[in-house]
């Protein structure tokens, strides 16, 4: 029997995605984008797996591309609406008691008529009567506190498929693939934690994981080559590796911590 995330799914494919072809963007649940000539259009909807929310996300920016605060410019054609700030996007979701946690009781005639309001008016917040946009005044207004716990829906037979699968295609490929596996591992367990109703994601590129990993072999090949030489040449690689180790895991924390995110916004670190 189909569950409620199944019926939200097959919504999206045979409703709601020809409807976004019609206006001209391109892409993939959960990110599209439209480029006109000049201004460039990012559409995000999110929705929960297990159906009953989604989340409805609009912004519009100048062509070109994107510096993003941490350093990286990111090409027009692979931005994404996460690289936003959050304070520069328009989100349709509930107001009230539960704004933030995205619409409940799916309808997909619904929410097909709320992107037909983003896709067809000008970016203007007066322009969406049940539009959430966050102002920089209320940022400071005080707040009631609440408390909220994280919650993880994943299960153990679902991991179960992505680790055997995972693991065959790394012995079959010689290792290469476990940057891949790595991915697919940390978006699992990332897109299954919860906070607030809402999940955190994981956008690490796997070519750059396997870049690093050859890195650290190359290291660990010139140690190993070293000892076989003279002691003097260890000693030398011994003192590089000690005063490179610690800006090597800088930039690796640095690399998870920008490629992961929380409602679209991603994490820094800034730290040397």
């Amino acid at each position: 029997m189909a569950s409620n995330g199944d019926h939200m799914r097959n919504a999206l494919k045979r409703f709601l995605l020809p409807e976004i072809a019609d206006f001209g963007f391109v892409g993939k649940p959960v990110a599209f984008h439209r480029v006109r000539d000049n201004y460039h259009d990012l559409l995000s909807i999110q929705y929960w797996k297990y159906g009953g929310k989604f989340i409805l996300e609009f912004a519009r920016r100048e062509r070109g591309p994107f510096v993003t605060s941490w350093g990286p410019v990111i090409p027009e054609e692979k931005l994404e609406i996460g690289y936003i700030d959050v304070l520069q996007r328009a989100r349709l979701e509930q107001c009230g008691p539960r704004a933030g946690k995205g619409f409940r009781g799916f309808n997909i005639c619904l929410l097909a008529w709320h992107l037909f309001c983003i896709l067809t008016a000008t970016f203007n917040p007066r322009h969406f009567p049940t539009l959430s946009m966050p102002s920089t005044s209320s940022r400071h207004r005080p707040a009631t506190q609440q408390l909220h716990r994280l919650q993880f829906t994943g299960t153990g037979a679902e991991y179960f498929r992505i680790w055997v699968v995972n693991l065959l295609l790394t012995i079959l490929t010689f290792g290469v693939y476990s940057a891949w596996a790595k991915v697919r591992r940390l978006q699992y367990f990332y897109r299954n934690t919860q906070l607030a109703g809402a999940i955190f994601d994981y956008h690490g590129n796997p070519k750059a994981i396997l870049k690093g990993r050859i890195l650290a072999l190359v290291l660990i090949a010139a140690y190993k080559i070293s000892s076989g030489i003279s002691l003097a040449a260890t000693v030398v690689v011994v003192v590089i590796l000690t005063a490179i180790t610690p800006w090597l895991l800088a930039r690796a924390f640095r690399f998870k911590m920008v490629n992961s995110s929380y409602r679209g916004l991603r994490f820094n670190f800034n730290g040397s």
